[in-house]
């Protein structure tokens, strides 16, 4: 799990462009603009902002080495299309090789949009100063 606590980004295309660069930077995909090319792609389907200033971008990809969660807090919230129209400042990205078969994503994802629909979750997640109570956090919840 990769995090960063202050994402300077100025809108949602320049947000992926560098998540796609963080995974190749930490080894998490072998090429960042085909995992970008995914994650734009999962965007025009459905927005992935599901509210209370969270996205949860994801996409599968012949790149992806590992399940891989990559969270960034934005320095300021941006435009995402969310669906309470509301801007976002947590984004936590899933990177999913194709060869998972056994679909265990899907669990991820759902028990993150479940808990991050929860306001008080949501309020203690941004208030960690530090990375690893973030990462604790996370990992508790996808467990």
């Amino acid at each position: 799990m990769i995090v960063n606590k202050n994402l300077k980004a100025k809108d949602q295309i320049d947000v992926l462009y560098k998540i796609a660069d963080i995974a190749k930077e930490n080894k998490i995909v072998n090429c960042s603009r085909t995992y970008l090319k995914g994650l734009l792609e999962r965007e025009k389907q459905f927005s992935t902002g599901i509210g209370n200033g969270i996205a949860i971008p994801h996409c599968r990809c012949d790149v992806v080495n590992e399940i891989e969660i990559i969270i960034c807090a934005l320095g300021e919230p941006i435009d995402w299309n969310s669906i309470d129209n509301e801007p976002v400042d947590l984004v936590i990205a899933l990177a999913i090789p194709n060869k998972n078969i056994n679909h265990e994503y899907l669990s991820i994802i759902s028990k993150l949009a479940r808990l991050l629909m929860d306001e008080n979750y949501v309020n203690e997640l941004k208030s960690f100063k530090d990375e690893k109570d973030i990462i604790r956090k996370i990992k508790s919840t996808i467990k």
